[in-house]
């Protein structure tokens, strides 16, 4: 489990250094057209809402650490092909090979973590996994803001090739586990043509209502956040790009230093019940930054913009050790990866589409509108989430150690099924 947490933020470091310079790589330093380099950012999204279910279905049919190393090596190679790009049908096709490698890469990790463990450790290992995620792509940001020089297309270079590293010494990382499969592949076969697939995944209320909460988290949470806190605190709220790069440095540090803290306030709870929290506390922190556009002072519109990002870091503390555990808890081992996959199909979603959204409301000055409707999703999460809790019984809502649990009788059940 170390080794699997290790390699996610060896990888997040290499994601750290190139996720803010894509935009500014194409189009200041290869020359792309403004319009050309905004279609181009899109591809992995959508290249993505296309993989992500055959890697949830191949992720139960071979197992999670293949697919997830597999991943993280196609992404060493697209990270290599952003280094000879020189126009736009270069970068389309690295961006393809790019999205191709970075869909699966979620839903395989949290199913190979979910298949490592069970109950509180399990838990932890999501909050560890989300922490060192964070700190991981703050520190490849430091250094790639600290490198980077639009004069120089080596120093651009450089940090794509620092990606295709981190991401090759991941893959290697997750190479190196050796992980017993919960259920025999034959039976595992045989169970999923049964059951069929997507479909089974499904027919389980509670994992319905899961995946609604997730799609509703992703476009009234980092959809939005990616796309749309730019905009709206630059042109509504009419601060610096400094302020917002401050936001998010006080969102990762949020997370970095309370993580463990909130992971032990929510030890013996049920995990349904931390969601309704999330989308609370997203929802005030969607009305902080929609009442930064109001004061006269720029040094109170600067301080409000910087707490909606921690307050936003501070839900996602919650957020991390709640909804991931609870999906892998839920999906029988032979359909884990097929649930993750949907989940994480909801978040490709939200990044195709909100963009526009965002940009479409705030362009057409209705800031306010915008913010509204995310804060009615935010609502809409703990409702959602309120009523997975009746749903829910509390020894499957709360997280508990296999061990804690009462030994099974051999002589009062079916010796292989008790197996």
């Amino acid at each position: 489990m170390r080794r699997v947490i290790t390699s996610s933020g060896v990888s997040c470091v290499g994601t750290g250094f190139v996720l803010p310079i894509v935009l500014i790589y194409l189009h200041r330093v290869r020359h792309i057209p403004l319009t050309t380099t905004g279609l181009l950012i899109a591809i992995p999204g959508l290249v993505g809402l296309v993989v992500i279910p055959l890697a949830g279905a191949l992720s139960d049919r071979v197992g999670a650490r293949r697919v997830l190393a597999g991943s993280l090596g196609l992404l060493a190679l697209a990270e290599v092909a952003m280094v000879f790009v020189n126009g736009a049908g270069w970068a389309a096709a690295a961006l393809i090979l790019r999205g191709a490698a970075l869909g699966p890469t979620f839903p395989t990790l949290s199913t190979l973590l979910g298949s490592l463990a069970e109950g509180r450790v399990q838990q932890r290992a999501f909050a560890l996994n989300f922490t060192l995620v964070n700190a991981g792509i703050g520190v490849g940001g430091l250094v790639g803001s600290a490198v980077i020089d639009e004069r120089h297309a080596w120093t651009f270079q450089v940090m794509f090739l620092g990606d295709a590293v981190a991401s090759a010494i991941a893959a290697g990382l997750v190479l190196s586990v050796r992980v017993a499969p919960a259920v025999p592949r034959v039976l595992a076969t045989a169970a999923d043509e049964q059951r069929g697939g997507y479909r089974q995944v499904l027919s389980d209320p509670a994992l319905r209502r899961l995946i609604l909460i997730t799609l509703l988290l992703a476009f009234g949470g980092y959809a939005a956040l990616d796309s749309g806190l730019p905009a709206y605190a630059n042109v509504v709220s009419d601060v610096s790009p400094r302020v917002i790069a401050l936001a998010l440095s006080a969102n990762t540090l949020v997370i970095v230093a309370l993580q463990l803290a909130v992971l032990k306030l929510l030890r013996g709870r049920r995990r349904s019940r931390a969601i309704i929290v999330v989308g609370l506390i997203w929802c005030a922190s969607w009305v902080v930054l929609g009442v930064s556009a109001l004061p006269a002072s720029i040094g109170l519109r600067v301080a409000l913009v910087i707490a909606f990002g921690a307050l936003f870091g501070f839900a996602e503390c919650f957020m991390a050790p709640s909804v991931s555990s609870l999906i892998n808890s839920l999906a029988p081992p032979q359909l884990r990866g097929r649930a993750n996959a949907l989940t994480a199909g909801m978040y490709s979603v939200a990044f195709v589409v909100s963009p526009a959204i965002s940009a479409g409301f705030i362009a057409a000055g209705l800031g306010g509108v915008w913010i509204g409707l995310l804060s009615t999703a935010c609502l809409a999460v703990s409702l959602a989430a309120l009523s997975l809790t009746r749903l829910l019984r509390p020894e499957q809502d709360v997280a508990i150690d296999t061990e804690e649990l009462p030994a099974a009788d051999p002589f009062e059940a079916d010796p292989l099924a008790t197996a």
